[in-house]
């Protein structure tokens, strides 16, 4: 099998499931073989994570402020680094390098990797950006996104491929021992959890299980509901928890590593994402 070098571009300053992602494939590409030149903001929050593993980080401010600047540091890297592929993973860096691939000497595959299953926006832009200028879209919602951008948005169905996002099995599987989330909050050991673990937006649901959590909680006084993640809408969501008069029931952990302990403490798993 031949090594490629792949520049993989991640524009985002959040830590939640896409830039986790972008940790798990980065590493098991370099341990595949393959060279990968991880391109961040130089705050990103994967800088930490990253500079635990053996993975090269060009950091790159990346904005639409001082975007032909940002365009020419990824050409030059292009070319230095002899890129075989670049990849992109959100909005901003596609449009980066879709100008940056074509000025660059070294004419990589560009492929874009959608972690959402939203519709594309109508826009020419974006159908240019989608048709013409992209050579290869994944997914990682499975088939059915994949069928959705090709019937709905009209994109070639051999220039698209879905790649559900996979799991480690020796990891997660029922474990005898684990750090249980109850002592951490101080509740006994026959307390229900209920829980969800998503980047704080407004499409991920949020709000919907906050109202459950209403309902749930005037019949059922031993369950308590977790929040992990973080993101905008943080702020928005302590307060509607606050008007809700749930401060004790419904706890907001944010950002955390231990997500296999988290798993394997809820008894309820709850995802009413709306996208």
């Amino acid at each position: 099998m031949r090594n490629w070098t792949i520049l993989y571009v991640e524009s985002t300053r959040a830590m939640g499931g896409q830039e986790l992602a972008t940790l798990r494939y980065t590493e098991g590409l370099r341990k595949r073989g393959h060279r990968i030149v991880l391109v961040i903001q130089p705050d990103s929050p994967l800088r930490e994570q990253v500079s635990k593993r053996k993975i090269q980080v060009e950091p790159l401010k990346m904005g639409k402020l001082g975007f032909i600047q940002s365009v020419f540091r990824l050409v030059g890297l292009i070319n230095r680094c002899q890129a075989d592929i670049v990849q992109s993973n959100s909005s901003l860096d596609s449009w980066l390098l879709s100008v940056a691939v074509r000025l660059s000497s070294h004419c990589p595959l560009f492929i874009r990797v959608r972690h959402i299953s939203a519709p594309l926006k109508r826009s020419l832009s974006t159908r240019l950006l989608y048709r013409r200028l992209i050579d290869h879209v994944i997914v990682t919602g499975g088939e059915l996104v994949r069928m959705g951008l090709v019937e709905r948005d009209g994109l070639d169905s051999s220039r698209v491929t879905a790649i559900p996002i996979g799991y480690d099995q020796s990891l997660f599987k029922p474990q005898p021992s684990y750090r249980d989330l109850r002592k951490e909050l101080g509740l006994p050991s026959d307390h229900l959890l209920v829980g969800i673990i998503a980047y704080l937006r407004h499409y991920k649901g949020h709000r919907t299980l906050i109202e459950a959590a209403e309902t749930v909680c005037a019949k059922v006084p031993e369950v308590t509901f977790v929040v992990v993640g973080e993101g905008p809408e943080e702020a928005d969501l302590r307060t509607f928890i606050c008007q809700k008069g749930l401060e004790k029931r419904v706890i907001l952990l944010g950002y955390r590593d231990d997500l296999l302990d988290i798993y394997q403490s809820l008894d309820l798993f709850v995802h009413p994402s709306t996208e």
